[in-house]
This record gives C-alpha cells, sequence and structure tokens, in this order.
C-alpha cells in the first residue's frame, strides 16, 4: 500500500524522518528525526570515521522471559571464573490457537551465574538481558559447526517462592 502525497512512508512531506513510537514516561510518541546528515555524517547521512568512510550503527541486545529447560550447571574457567550454562524456554504466540516455542542456550559469568546455579532449578521462570553470540568450531567428524548462544548480562528471577529474587 502506497502513501498518499508522494509521500515515503515513514517520511514526513517537509523531508524529516519519522522515527517509529518509542515508550516514554507519558506512552508512546514519536520523534522526528532531521534529514540533513549531521556533522559526523557522511553523504548517506550515516556515521563515518576519520577517513569519511561510513559505518552503520549497531546494536546486539536481547531480553528474553521464559523458563528454565534444564538445571543450571556451574562450570569454572581456567582461571577460575564461574560460569553457567542453561536452556531457556520462551513461549511466542503465533495466532489464537497455535503456540511456538522458542530454545536458547544461555551463559551468565560470575557471582550471577552463581546465583543462578544455586538458586534455580529446570521449570523455573526466569528474565534474561544480554547479548547474542556467534561461535563457530570443528566438530570431532571434521565438520564445522556453528551456533548463536545468549551471553546474560542481568538476570531476574521471576515468579513467586522462596527463590524470587533479582541477581544483578
Amino acid at each position: 500500500m502506497q502513501p498518499q502525497g508522494g509521500v515515503v512512508s515513514g517520511q514526513r512531506q517537509d523531508g524529516s524522518l519519522l522515527r517509529p513510537a518509542v515508550p516514554s514516561n507519558d506512552g508512546f510518541h514519536n520523534e522526528t528525526i532531521p534529514s540533513a546528515p549531521l556533522a559526523d555524517e557522511g553523504a548517506e547521512g550515516r556515521p563515518s570515521d576519520e577517513k569519511g568512510v561510513s559505518r552503520m550503527a549497531s546494536l546486539n541486545r536481547v531480553i528474553l522471559a521464559g523458563n528454565i529447560t534444564r538445571d543450571p550447571e556451574i562450570r569454572f574457567t581456567g582461571q577460575g571464573v564461574p560460569v553457567c550454562g542453561f536452556g531457556l524456554a520462551v513461549n511466542r504466540v503465533r495466532s489464537k490457537d497455535k503456540d511456538a516455542v522458542d530454545f536458547f542456550d544461555v551463559s551468565v559469568w560470575r557471582e550471577q551465574g552463581e546465583a543462578v546455579a544455586n538458586h534455580k532449578k529446570k521449570g523455573d521462570p526466569i528474565l534474561v538481558e544480554g547479548r547474542l553470540q556467534y561461535r563457530t568450531w570443528e566438530a570431532q567428524d571434521g565438520s564445522k559447526r556453528s551456533k548463536v548462544d545468549v551471553v546474560a548480562e542481568s538476570v531476574q528471577f521471576l515468579g513467586g517462592g522462596a527463590s524470587n529474587g533479582s541477581s544483578e
């Protein structure tokens, strides 16, 4: 569906861009972005480095709330740093009658990892905030494998019971 008046979707008639609605203290609102490049931006309106090469902004952030699928396991690196690993199931509603479940492997480091390992178990609800990490390795049969994991930077214990609390 084409917008009326020859205006590109997300762009006002004066040429300024319309940023999608973002949460604010007074509800949701839209913000206007100037259409002309800023001083540190290249001709395409993207930030550029000292050589004038345009670079895209990047963001690697994930927030997941779900249930732990296997009891958390604590391990220690060669330097003695604790890391806790567990699986996370996140329900996703696809339609009124159909649900889907996404499964993620999560790593939580240091004190937060120890807290998860000591206080959470399979089936417990948890909220994880962190980043995605892509890793590759060679399997024993010589094939190349790859996987995307969640590396938690903050966890919050959800639900009732004695193990309810926050670890940050």
